[in-house]
């Protein structure tokens, strides 16, 4: 399910907005994959599209002008939380997702700054319904990629899209899979480790399971220690890996390249 949130003006000037979304839902062979909603005030969108309380996560918010209360960059920005605090790294280095952003506007002078926010897209109204078709198509699709290699999970700090390709190694710990991600980052899960390497393994990802307690992404995997039984991955992190599954996981590793 592809889900998304509007809010404000979105003025075409040869056709409707509902017709669109359905267009690109029928291009991209979504049917009723894709899910629109809108909403009448942009305070009620911004707690909808943060909202981690349930595993329905909104993938693109589309922001129109004449908001009530507050700028359409006012919610972009709210939207956009900095990574470990630092306003220098993208937001969009994270390795869990956060909703893509369309922001169209009748000020042009706008898209500077919407681009400093790092807008997926920006529109000057009344645009042509090509115009919105194309900015939306190319979000839609760079959402059906990430859906087709990604995992929702419930974490502690609510339901979170983690994506595979940046999924170091989890390791069990307390009943719970601590998951560790390629930007410095952790996830926290309630699960077996079976039960969450059979919810990786769905994705386009290839991981292996190390023992009961470890399960390790084999993109990330630079080298094996010619003696002993332990990886070195791209982060520099080292793993043992049990005798009885390093021959499998050799295998796996060549079967892979």
């Amino acid at each position: 399910m592809v889900s998304v949130s509007v809010c404000g003006i979105i003025e075409l000037k040869d056709g409707e907005m509902e017709t669109v979304f359905d267009q690109c839902a029928h291009d991209l062979d979504l049917g009723d994959d894709l899910k629109v909603e809108r909403h009448d005030n942009p305070f009620e969108l911004i707690e909808q599209a943060s909202s981690r309380k349930t595993e329905e996560l909104v993938d693109l918010v589309v922001c129109g002008d004449d908001l009530k209360g507050m700028s359409a960059l006012q919610v972009l920005s709210d939207l956009r939380p900095q990574t470990h605090g630092d306003k220098t790294r993208p937001w969009r280095s994270r390795a869990v997702a956060l909703p893509r952003f369309i922001l169209t506007q009748r000020d042009a002078a706008l898209a500077y700054d919407a681009a400093l926010l790092e807008a997926d897209g920006f529109l000057v109204i009344p645009a042509t319904a090509a115009e919105f078709s194309k900015c939306l198509m190319r979000c839609l699709e760079a959402i059906v990629a990430e859906h087709r290699d990604s995992t929702v999970l419930r974490c502690q700090d609510g339901w979170q899209r983690v994506l595979n390709s940046h999924v170091l190694y989890s390791q069990t710990s307390n009943h719970n899979q601590v998951i560790h991600l390629d930007d410095g980052t952790e996830q926290t899960t309630r699960a077996t480790s079976q039960e969450l390497f059979g919810k990786l393994s769905a994705g386009k990802s290839l991981f292996f399971k190390a023992g009961s307690s470890y399960i390790v992404n084999m993109g990330h995997i630079e080298s094996m220690r010619p003696s002993g039984n332990v990886v070195i991955l791209s982060d520099g992190t080292s793993i043992s890996v049990p005798s009885r599954t390093r021959t499998a996981l050799e295998r796996e590793l060549l079967a892979s390249c």
